[in-house]
């Protein structure tokens, strides 16, 4: 498994790494998300898995979202969260229920190059992640 985290922006570098992988999962910020752009981003993600196939390529399977930095405390948050959980209740994407906290050992691990799982592997940060990738990744656990 290779986990690639690229920035948001639809540009050459995620087109070419959603084109390059064949599981997809897919952080949310609830600070800045909008059900309708996520709904395009999907229509993008089913446009590249089709042009993957038409290629030769496998389709691209979404594993599934999960919230990234997120503040509990903050309605907009909540509101948002909630938002993407019902925009995307119809469809057959999912939503892992944990989600990882707004917390500056994040950009902290990102400064030592180093995943938040290694860098502090006590703090609950680390523990959100491991639990999204129970979540997401079954099989693997």
């Amino acid at each position: 498994m290779i986990l690639f985290d690229t920035a948001g922006a639809r540009n050459r570098v995620l087109t070419n790494v959603i084109l390059a992988v064949r599981d997809l999962v897919v952080p949310v910020e609830p600070s800045s998300v909008v059900t309708n752009d996520l709904l395009q981003f999907l229509d993008m993600i089913e446009t590249l898995s089709d042009l993957a196939v038409q290629t030769g390529g496998e389709a691209l399977a979404v594993r599934g979202f999960y919230f990234n930095r997120v503040e509990r405390n903050t309605r907009a948050h909540r509101d948002n969260m909630e938002d993407v959980r019902e925009g995307l209740a119809e469809t057959a994407y999912r939503v892992s229920a944990p989600c990882i906290p707004k917390t500056t050992l994040i950009e902290k691990a990102a400064s030592a190059r180093a995943p938040v799982v290694t860098e502090f592997p006590a703090e609950p940060v680390s523990q959100s992640y491991r639990e999204v990738f129970a979540d997401l990744f079954e099989e693997f656990t």
